[in-house]
């Protein structure tokens, strides 16, 4: 009961975020099914209905050591540390594993809502255009490589250093322009996100822009300079390496011990065949506007 109310509390302040505003709005305007369209808190009446049994049975279902694995980084001895957690999960009792089954769930591939407007408290409206796809329209590609890619030429059409975004800044008609790749269960999400005092127009850029995505050789060679030593600078850092190599396990099964070969792979003939693949029919727009003051 005590922890109840303070998780309610933070239910209650994540929605007055305007972050969280526009990236739950998407989700639920892109969504139909996948698991993205709900709170990871849940929402209030969901944490006020919550029971003490269920709680017991997500934590013998799940939190269970054959539904684990551990991740160590640093400079230390491989055997002494398997030695020690052998000892430590030795002196446990554990309930019988209970397997947890896997809910596969398929989500269309249509969009849920194509246009939606939240108010929020927002000075200037911010505006997020998504565009929601099948991954296996990549056919057997390799998430990180088609990931990679897909980054590049985001950046390279909408990053702070593209010309779209110099253009945008100079006329004053965004404060700022961004994009990002998600790819999870099987569903890749293209975002192009903006804050501007002329939504319409910025929407419409936006998505001329995405019709007619542009890279070559030099972006190419530039972006790939650029990944590499950046993954040569995380190598250094110890909490960094444990977090990558944990979500690898869990995203893909499989540690990339390719990883540097992945980056320095990046090139124009596969940036490309992955523009003329993307199939832009299926997108959402949703703007966060100030709240009506009459």
């Amino acid at each position: 009961e005590k922890e109840r109310g303070i998780i309610i509390e933070e239910v209650k302040m994540g929605k007055n975020k305007p972050g969280h505003k526009l990236y739950y709005g998407m989700n639920k305007a892109l969504f139909k099914k996948d698991k993205r369209r709900n709170l990871v808190t849940g929402e209030v009446s969901d944490v006020k209905k919550i029971t003490r049994e269920q709680l017991q049975l997500v934590y013998d279902t799940f939190y269970h050591p054959k539904n684990m694995f551990i991740v160590i980084t640093g400079k230390f001895d491989p055997e002494e540390a398997v030695k020690i957690i052998k000892e430590n999960q030795n002196g446990k009792k554990f309930s019988k594993y209970k397997n947890p089954v896997k809910r596969e769930v398929k989500e269309p591939k249509e969009v849920n809502k194509d246009y939606q407007e939240i108010e929020c408290n927002v000075e200037i409206p911010m505006v997020k255009v998504s565009y929601k796809m099948p991954f296996d329209i990549f056919k057997d590609k390799d998430e990180i490589e088609i990931g990679l890619h897909l980054n590049a030429i985001l950046r390279n059409n909408f990053g702070g250093t593209s010309l779209l975004s110099e253009e945008l800044l100079e006329k004053q008609l965004v404060t700022f322009i961004s994009s990002s790749c998600d790819i999870e269960n099987d569903v890749l999400v293209l975002t192009v996100r903006a804050e501007t005092k002329y939504p319409d127009k910025i929407i419409k850029i936006i998505k001329d822009k995405m019709k007619h995505l542009e890279i070559n050789e030099e972006d190419i060679i530039r972006c790939r300079r650029a990944e590499v030593a950046s993954l040569i600078y995380v190598l250094d850092d110890i909490e960094y390496m444990n977090s990558d190599i944990a979500y690898q396990m869990i995203e893909y099964n499989k540690i990339h011990e390719d990883i540097f070969d992945i980056y320095n792979g990046i090139n124009l003939e596969e940036a490309k065949e992955i523009i003329n693949k993307l199939d832009l029919n299926n997108n959402s727009t949703v703007i966060l506007v100030p709240f009506n003051k009459g």
